[in-house]
């Protein structure tokens, strides 16, 4: 305690706020609030981890990744050709007119099906993570020093985290076009 800081946490959300700010201060990341529009472009990534299929939404403003999603696609009806659709900030009247955020995207017909609740399909061990991400990104920090953060995440209860770490990698650079991919 001499030699290091320290601090104290009663739980792991008080934990994973607690680095949030910690982190924001130490790269000295303004906190900015910026305007989410009710709709927002989506890309989405499938990932493999061990013989389960996993989805990894990332929501876009102006073309930069602002949000981050990532749930199995078992629960989800995503066809296999639909690489991209939007995310829809709702008001849910079932839920004490609390916030939802709903995945669209445009079927092979031209219409547009709805996943409500996209919340609901999304993974527990990834909620602290993405709150995490999602904070840095919205507050516009450099995207190599976001990159460097994910492989300290935790994900409890996943077997094969570094795909997913991998998947989560790939997925912000891919949706990110100030972002070189080159290896």
């Amino acid at each position: 305690m001499k030699s290091h800081t320290t601090d104290t946490f009663t739980n792991p959300e008080d934990l994973c706020e607690k680095i949030n700010r910690k982190l924001l201060a130490i790269l000295n990341v303004k906190q900015k609030s910026r305007y989410r529009p009710v709709e927002i472009n989506c890309s989405i990534r499938r990932i493999l981890l061990g013989k389960e299929r996993w989805v990894i939404f990332v929501g876009l403003q102006s073309g930069k990744p602002i949000e981050l999603y990532i749930g199995q696609l078992a629960n989800f009806y995503i066809p296999d050709y639909v690489k991209s659709g939007w995310i829809i900030k709702d008001v849910d009247s079932y839920n004490n007119d609390k916030f939802r955020y709903d995945f669209e995207f445009q079927d092979s017909y031209g219409y547009r099906v709805t996943h409500r609740g996209l919340s609901r399909g999304l993974h527990k061990a990834t909620n602290k993570a993405c709150i995490l991400i999602n904070s840095l990104l919205i507050s516009d920090a450099p995207m190599e020093m976001i990159i460097n953060v994910i492989p300290g995440l935790e994900f409890t209860g996943i077997r094969n985290k570094e795909a997913l770490r991998k998947g989560i990698i790939q997925a912000l650079t891919e949706s990110d076009p100030e972002v070189s991919t080159q290896p």
